[in-house]
């Protein structure tokens, strides 16, 4: 879940902590994307379609010091 905080920051679309739990703040951040995107998927589930434009759309996962 590290990397789905960190994608969605590349973004600006999340801005919580990389704990790796898909909390109400990630799921939320989650359906923005898809909302914007327009993606075809239940609001806020990180599902395969969701997942392969995030990965499309953003550079490799980058760590918090």
């Amino acid at each position: 879940m590290a990397d789905l905080q960190s994608r969605l920051e590349q973004l600006h679309l999340y801005h919580g902590a990389y704990d790796g739990a898909y909390d109400q703040d990630l799921a939320e951040a989650v359906h923005r994307f898809q909302w914007i995107r327009r993606i075809d998927e239940p609001a806020g589930v990180y599902g395969p379609a969701t997942r392969a434009a995030l990965l499309a759309e953003t550079g490799p996962a980058r760590r918090r010091a």
